[in-house]
């Protein structure tokens, strides 16, 4: 029997913090070396750690261009839609909705996010995100949640309200 090994150069993710994108790059690393000790997998070279900067790097993921992918997993940046302006400004704000020209009304930042990913889900993946309770309600439900449904996406096992420490 033959089971496929997962290595870190499948993993492929963006932020626009510098240390939020090492931290994730040094994160599956140590993964890699763990499961690599913890499974006695001899036919792969712990050490040294590969560089992952063409997997995970410092970019605005509403602005870069996605991969398709089997499985997209995020925690998007929360900013309701009325705070948009006042927090990224007027430019920035311009440039999002160039971007997305049918999401016509300000919404919860996150509801580009799930488009996205739902935009590049392949045929047989699945996404999971964290979003705020404004995800389910008014314009960013449209913008997000109804935007998937309407193409051909299937939401499961939403958690509606989770208890936040």
């Amino acid at each position: 029997m033959s089971i496929g090994f997962v290595t870190p150069q499948q993993f492929y993710g963006m932020d626009t913090n510098a240390f939020a994108v090492e931290l994730a790059r040094v994160t599956l690393m140590i993964a890699c070396k763990v499961a690599i000790d913890l499974c006695d997998i001899h036919d792969q070279p712990a050490l040294p750690l590969d560089t992952l900067d063409e997997n995970i790097f410092c970019k605005d993921a509403l602005f870069t261009e996605w991969l398709k992918a089997d499985a997209i997993i995020g925690n998007p940046p929360f900013l309701g839609g009325k705070h948009l302006r006042m927090n990224l400004g007027d430019g920035y704000i311009d440039r999002v909705f160039d971007r997305f020209p049918d999401v016509k009304d300000s919404v919860d930042f996150c509801a580009y996010w799930f488009r996205l990913a739902h935009d590049h889900i392949g045929k047989n993946g699945c996404a999971g995100l964290v979003g705020t309770n404004s995800i389910s309600q008014g314009k960013s439900r449209v913008a997000a949640l109804d935007y998937v449904v309407q193409n051909s996406g299937v939401i499961y096992d939403a958690v509606s309200t989770q208890v936040w420490s």
